[in-house]
């Protein structure tokens, strides 16, 4: 099963209600890459950072989400050419 929360930012002043929560998303050290591509394919990319970059790297990853920032639009742009950056929590550096 795969559990997600689709988010998106709102001021001090939004109140929470029924099934519309709010939540805080850490600050912290993100691994950041970039996918280009489909969305089916986003397992490739996250394949290479979580894989391959991850276990490389030394860093370890924190206890939270990662994070998803699409920036441009699947119905305005052709899947080849969708662009979502990709944002893993890592524990600090020691």
């Amino acid at each position: 099963k795969i559990r997600y929360d689709a988010c998106v930012t709102v001021d001090g002043h939004f109140a929470a209600q029924d099934d519309v929560g709010v939540q805080t998303v850490g600050g912290g050290e993100y691994a950041v890459t970039t996918h280009v591509g489909p969305y089916t394919r986003l397992n490739q990319t996250y394949a290479k950072l979580m894989g391959q970059w991850l276990p490389q790297s030394g860093r370890e990853l924190r206890s939270e989400p990662s994070l998803e920032f699409y920036l441009n639009a699947p119905d305005c742009t052709d899947p080849e050419d969708l662009i979502t950056d990709i944002y893993a929590p890592l524990e600090p550096a020691e």
